[in-house]
């Protein structure tokens, strides 16, 4: 069935993808900082929400601005717009319990299952594509020095990946569910040395860091890999 939906974000890493693979069979609305006055008061089968700041680092750095950019357009986005269904593409930082960054996206979280009859709630890992150079696995590539260290560990999907989960989930429907999205298993930062086939820089503050979900839900319906053969498949 052709539905109408409406993609916060519509221009950016997970939303471009999303228009480009949901617009082959689906009426879809490029929702952006630029045109989003122009919809305002619109109507639609399924509001997904993938926009916001998705840099942990800057989020922690700058958590009041974070909260604008970010919380403060959940909030909108549930008033501004109609909609039947609410998707809203959310973080593992949420799990975080020092992450400011994680804190407005819990805050977000909330929000949406205060005011939204029907909600689905992803908890995203670090999502990797080899066209947008970003993460470590990409200054790992480059010689960047790394701001974690070599025993960190690091739980992947990749962009691909993720936007099949969001068709499926879409197609399918949902009512009130959150789920953790990720590979199986982490990765360690020190074996990208090997993938990548150049010796790993770190920064002198490097610290050790630890993201994983449990994606035991999610598995349940969907094939998902490791996280180690996700980061293959774009190196």
């Amino acid at each position: 069935m052709k539905m109408k939906i409406g993609i916060l974000g519509g221009e950016g890493f997970l939303g471009s993808k999303l228009v480009a693979e949901l617009g082959r069979e689906h009426e879809i609305a490029s929702i952006t900082r630029f045109n989003y006055s122009s919809y305002i008061g619109s109507a639609f089968d399924v509001f997904i929400n993938a926009a916001g700041n998705n840099k942990n680092f800057w989020g922690n750095q700058y958590p009041n601005e974070d909260f604008r950019v970010s919380t403060q357009l959940v909030y909108d986005s549930l008033f501004h717009f109609k909609f039947d269904q609410y998707l809203f593409i959310s973080s593992i930082a949420t799990y975080d319990q020092n992450s400011h960054y994680g804190f407005n996206k819990l805050l977000s979280e909330r929000i949406i299952t205060r005011y939204s009859s029907s909600y689905l709630v992803l908890r995203c890992s670090a999502v990797i594509d080899k066209t947008r150079e970003i993460g470590f696995i990409s200054d790992a590539i480059k010689g960047v020095p790394l701001g974690v260290t070599a025993d960190s560990e690091i739980q992947y999907i990749t962009r691909d990946a993720f936007v099949d989960i969001v068709k499926t989930f879409v197609t399918k429907g949902f009512k009130k569910d959150i789920y953790n999205v990720g590979g199986l298993g982490t990765i360690k930062i020190g074996d990208l040395e090997e993938m990548v086939g150049r010796p790993l820089v770190f920064k002198k503050d490097a610290q050790k860091r630890y993201y994983w979900m449990d994606v035991s839900e999610l598995e349940k319906k969907f094939d998902l890999k490791f996280t180690y053969d996700y980061v293959k498949e774009v190196l």
